[in-house]
């Protein structure tokens, strides 16, 4: 059996829900991502399908700085 990675959209909505379950509220996320509101919210409801590498690593990167 093969390891497959999970959908963009799924994995796009754990990276969120790791950021928003260290206690971080989305008005924070946006300002400290740059993302939209509305972006934010299409990435939590796993309707975000074709995320940019810099947002992805935006949010990656602050995740890291949550976990310090």
């Amino acid at each position: 059996m093969s390891h497959r990675d999970p959908p963009i959209g799924e994995a796009l909505q754990k990276l969120v829900s790791e950021i928003r379950h260290s206690g971080m509220p989305p008005s924070e996320i946006v300002r400290e991502t740059g993302l939209s509101r509305n972006t934010l919210w299409r990435m939590e409801s796993g309707l975000a399908t074709a995320p940019s590498y810099g947002t992805v690593q935006r949010l990656q990167n602050l995740r890291d700085r949550l976990k310090r």
